[in-house]
């Protein structure tokens, strides 16, 4: 089974979603979470954001650029065998 992780540079909370049948999948649902929190970063709350997608290593990027620091949340997809 797939899930994916979300990992917060500014929070310690690492919430787990799935399982899905295949990796396909569970990279759709962490891509479409993703982009909506890239839209509300980027449109609702205005901060200069970039988005970088690894589809290869199942890995996405979202930072935040911020005066005095860039906030990062990264979404990354894995198998664990249960």
């Amino acid at each position: 089974m797939f899930y994916y992780l979300v990992r917060y540079s500014f929070n310690a909370t690492k919430p787990v979603f799935g399982p899905f049948k295949t990796e396909s999948e569970a990279w759709e649902a962490a891509l479409v979470d993703a982009r909506k929190e890239f839209k509300i970063d980027e449109e609702e709350n205005e901060w200069n954001c970039d988005m970088s997608e690894y589809e290869d290593f199942g890995e996405i990027v979202l930072t935040n650029h911020f005066t005095d620091r860039d906030d990062t949340t990264e979404w990354l997809v894995f198998e664990m065998e249960v």
